[in-house]
């Protein structure tokens, strides 16, 4: 499984790219695919479309849009809520940050780490079979497989069923973290912004530390 590293406490969308290279990797078996009539060209651009959005959807905490465009099962779509929870949760506790303490919470203009992930599927190859495609980045990272069912491209294939099972507590977890941390901020708990994104990282990274325990671990 990949290891989750630690998290930048003003980042809500670099734990989205971490969640998108973990879940990129063993294709599904998929039945019933359609037969794309376009051509090459027409269905190369699509299928990075369609990757695309799916990422932005994620991004974006659009749960219903990155289900619809993901070829997976109940597994899959645990994943998906844990991860768009967590962008909701993040995002709601900038915009509370930012109406508790001005200017000083606000994210710096213009960083968005999320376009990094958009322009890498941008610039990939994409290799066509039939109802199947695979997105193959220049950089080397792990390719993304897509397939063509229901009239449309979708993800075909996230991270083994064990890996997903393992990594959704973690998402969870930030996803409270920052709900909490959001209440005691809008509570007038915190002075500074630096003591609310202090808190909100202490509890990301007991997040992190507890979803590295084996399952059954306990304390001692």
């Amino acid at each position: 499984m990949t290891k989750i590293p630690a998290i930048c406490e003003r980042d809500s969308f670099l734990i989205v790219i971490v969640a998108m290279a973990c879940m990129v990797g063993t294709a599904l078996t998929a039945c019933g695919a359609d037969a794309p009539a376009a051509g090459a060209t027409t269905q190369s651009a699509d299928v990075k479309a369609a990757a695309r959005t799916f990422a932005e959807a994620l991004g974006h905490g659009d749960a219903a849009t990155a289900k619809s465009l993901c070829n997976g099962g109940e597994t899959e779509g645990m994943f998906i809520d844990a991860i768009t929870n967590m962008v909701n949760a993040s995002r709601e506790f900038q915009e509370t940050a930012v109406a508790r303490f001005g200017d000083a919470a606000k994210m710096p203009p213009g960083r968005n780490p999320a376009q990094k992930l958009l322009d890498q599927i941008d610039r990939s190859t994409v290799k066509l079979e039939g109802s199947h495609a695979t997105l193959s980045s220049v950089a080397g990272a792990d390719p993304i497989p897509m397939i063509y069912i229901e009239g449309k491209w979708k993800v075909a294939g996230l991270a083994n069923a064990k890996d997903l099972k393992l990594t959704t507590p973690f998402f969870v977890a930030v996803a409270k973290a920052a709900k909490e941390t959001t209440t005691e901020v809008a509570a007038g708990k915190y002075a500074t912004v630096e003591d609310a994104l202090q808190a909100l990282g202490e509890r990301r990274r007991a997040a992190g530390a507890a979803s590295e325990k084996p399952t059954g671990t306990t304390e001692h």
